[in-house]
């Protein structure tokens, strides 16, 4: 922003008074931080400290440039201000201390998950072989979470055509959906069938992804220009960071109670290997119940439940947080038993 040279603002010296400065720049700070933070967030300035490094005079531009202002927990955030003249020179520069207060933040918009696809709980129904029909999906989503469709089952268990299931599922419910793809490359015709199952769930408007087994840079590649959202799922670090160079813009983490291919380390164990990679995760296994998504809420780690037979994979709702201080009641509140319901393999 920006601030005229003028009379009312000049000291004794013909130059911009420092009080003028210092407001411009608490301006700056204020509008970089406040239009950066989710909706219900709140924001005021604790602390500020100015350096004045040379006379202002003549049209003054104050810059703020912030990031990482994921805010799910009260926190502090200083954010530097330059102030530079006409001539390029920065003529002051100043810190400000916001705090940032998501109260009253709206759940929706607690959680990266949540922001990411647009739905209201951070639950995914994670795709099951042969239970994911399409009214399993449809009601998942429309019940606040996010329904996930195996293409395998849909068309060779349900007899329902790929595209044909996809519109089913659009009568049910508008809400977002997510569709699964193996993309390991042991088949070549396996793999072409893949692409097709890709291209047909954009067509229809899909843009949540879960891949699993292999590398997944071709699905990144393919749903980016419609901006498409891909997460990865990992049993350890190591796969996790094949997934994150592939593009994937967060991790489903496999523990040892999650049903089929289930991986080696505890929920906890894996969340702190993951946690550190910058990317939202998604805990996947050992969440049946209201009872242990809570948990999983409560540890910051996200969730996916596995269902009573565990002998294959069947695993059935993902919860999602990065928060250190989560609100079960909150969360209580939004997992509707319609959710809870749609979430048991049928």
């Amino acid at each position: 922003m920006t601030l005229r040279d003028r009379r009312r603002v000049r000291n004794h010296l013909a130059s911009v008074h420092a009080m003028a400065l210092a407001n411009l720049a608490e301006m700056a700070s204020g509008l970089a931080v406040l239009v950066g933070l989710p909706p219900g967030v709140q924001g005021i300035v604790t602390g500020f400290s100015i350096s004045y490094l040379k006379k202002a005079r003549g049209l003054l531009t104050a810059e703020c440039r912030v990031s990482g202002l994921d805010v799910t927990t009260e926190q502090e955030y200083e954010a530097g201000v330059a102030i530079t003249d006409v001539q390029g020179d920065v003529v002051a520069h100043a810190t400000a201390r916001w705090r940032c207060d998501p109260s009253r933040l709206d759940e929706s918009a607690r959680y990266p998950l949540t922001r990411q696809l647009g739905v209201e709980v951070p639950l995914i129904c994670g795709a099951m072989y042969p239970c994911s029909n399409a009214e399993l999906v449809a009601a998942v989503s429309a019940a606040g979470g996010t329904g996930v469709v195996q293409p395998l089952s849909m068309i060779y268990v349900y007899g329902q055509d790929l595209r044909d299931g996809l519109r089913l599922i659009r009568r049910i419910t508008d809400k977002p959906i997510g569709m699964n793809v193996l993309i390991e490359r042991s088949s070549k015709f396996y793999l072409e069938r893949m692409h097709r199952y890709v291209d047909i769930a954009l067509e229809e408007g899909v843009r949540f992804f879960v891949t699993s087994l292999g590398n997944p840079r071709w699905v990144v590649d393919r749903v980016a220009p419609a901006a498409g959202i891909v997460y990865h799922d990992v049993t350890e670090r190591k796969w996790a960071e094949k997934g994150l160079a592939g593009g994937v813009h967060g991790l489903i983490a496999v523990n040892n109670r999650a049903g089929g291919h289930a991986g080696p380390r505890s929920a906890e164990a894996l969340y702190e290997e993951l946690a550190g990679l910058g990317v939202p995760v998604v805990c996947a296994g050992g969440i049946g119940d209201e009872a242990g998504f809570a948990r999983a809420l409560r540890m910051a780690t996200p969730a996916r439940s596995s269902a009573p037979d565990s002998s294959r994979r069947t695993s059935a709702a993902r919860t999602t947080t990065t928060s250190r201080r989560s609100s079960v009641r909150a969360r209580r509140t939004s997992f509707s038993p319609s959710a809870s319901r749609a979430c048991r393999c049928p």
